[in-house]
């Protein structure tokens, strides 16, 4: 194994290493190889009171004044706020035994994937939108809306034809 005791900072109790700067400066820690001398970087920027994590010499991770985080190197505007070139990809995932996961994927700026919208609780629902619209939704009872919101009530499969071009086809097991 590979140890990095060069420095070492040992007390009984608590012990640690600070670094001052400005209170517009940047405090950083960085990590070099014979390639650069900075191919990782943990930094605090004191003139936005933000943490920022960078590999290979770009910024992979922001941490804003109020706690949001950006991963891929931007200012997040919600909680966690992932991006990237391409289609940007969020995967949950259940390592037990049982597995499975949830991918949420974006692609052109339109595609959207919620569950539970409508913060109810007691009844979450999974929306599927398009092009900033709702197109499908699953409520907590399993009834499937198409084209609309509502359920019509207790049914179970509610689909909104006029939400369609070309109405609606419903195909045998042979495709036609």
């Amino acid at each position: 194994s590979v140890h990095a005791d060069e420095l070492l900072v040992e007390g009984s109790a608590n012990s640690g290493i600070t670094i001052g700067s400005g209170t517009s400066g940047l405090g950083s820690l960085r990590f070099a190889d014979s390639g650069g001398d900075s191919q990782g970087n943990i930094a605090y920027d004191h003139s936005d009171n933000s943490l920022k994590i960078f590999t290979a010499d770009s910024e992979a991770i922001r941490i804003i004044s109020d706690g949001k985080v950006g991963i891929g190197g931007f200012n997040p505007a919600a909680n966690l706020h992932v991006g990237g070139t391409g289609t940007p990809e969020i995967r949950l995932q259940d390592t037990d035994t049982s597995g499975g996961s949830l991918k949420i994927t974006h692609n052109a700026g339109t595609s959207n994937i919620s569950a539970d919208p409508d913060n109810s609780s007691g009844s979450p629902t999974l929306t599927f939108s398009t092009v900033n619209s709702e197109r499908v939704r699953i409520d907590s009872s399993g009834h499937l809306s198409i084209g609309t919101t509502s359920n019509g009530g207790s049914s179970g499969l509610t689909i909104n034809a006029s939400a369609f071009t070309g109405g609606i086809k419903i195909f045998g097991g042979n495709g036609q």
